[in-house]
């Protein structure tokens, strides 16, 4: 897997399609672990093997529950927080 062609692709993605927010990650055991504290990943079983990734735009008008490897904030978004 080329992580900068990835990158690159969610960029331009979200300047072609005006989207408000995007984002890309590999759940390594330490998100799942902290995803599971803030609510961002949800077990699919029983056995914890399978795992949902969440991120709700009502979440995040409230706050950012966390900053992915790759997140990518459209106009809605930086006009709340600011480009900062």
């Amino acid at each position: 897997m080329d992580l900068k062609e990835l990158a690159r692709f969610l960029r331009e993605a979200a300047k072609a399609l005006e989207g408000d927010f995007g984002c890309l990650t590999l759940l390594t055991s330490a998100e799942i672990e902290a995803g599971r504290r803030n609510a961002t990943v949800l077990t699919l079983d029983k056995s914890a093997t399978r795992f949902d990734f969440f991120i709700s735009s009502q979440g995040i008008q409230r706050c950012i529950p966390d900053v992915y490897w790759m997140t990518v904030f459209g106009a809605p978004y930086v006009k709340m927080f600011g480009m900062e």
